[in-house]
């Protein structure tokens, strides 16, 4: 089942994007090929990061025009999205994925 990260640097907290991938090794691996690596080992030597540097979360895309009408769409979309999948208490981060504000973003347990 393929799912989606948020690959970003543990060192600079910078996002890379948003990767489809079966794991967060899966994920990493496609980013570092969006950026013409071979593989993760091929990024690795050439930049000179550590392998522990980049790091994977998975992530919820939800369509944020459900929320419109909603005070607070991202807090909504959470609140949603936690009852949907007893997460009753997790911190989700809710966010915008980008300046359109059309889809926003949850950070959820693997398990997920």
């Amino acid at each position: 089942m393929t799912k989606t990260y948020e690959v970003t640097n543990r060192a600079s907290g910078h996002s890379f994007g948003y990767y489809p991938g079966a794991s967060a090794d899966e994920a990493i691996a496609a980013c570092c090929h969006e950026a013409g690596y071979e593989s993760w080992a091929r990024a690795q030597s050439a930049t000179e990061c550590p392998l522990g540097n980049l790091r994977a979360d998975r992530v919820a895309v939800i369509d944020a025009a459900p929320y419109a009408d909603e005070d607070d769409c991202l807090l909504a979309a959470a609140e949603a999205y936690a009852a949907k999948h007893d997460l009753a208490g997790w911190d989700l981060s809710p966010r915008w994925q980008d300046g359109q504000r059309d889809t926003i973003i949850l950070t959820v347990p693997e398990h997920v």
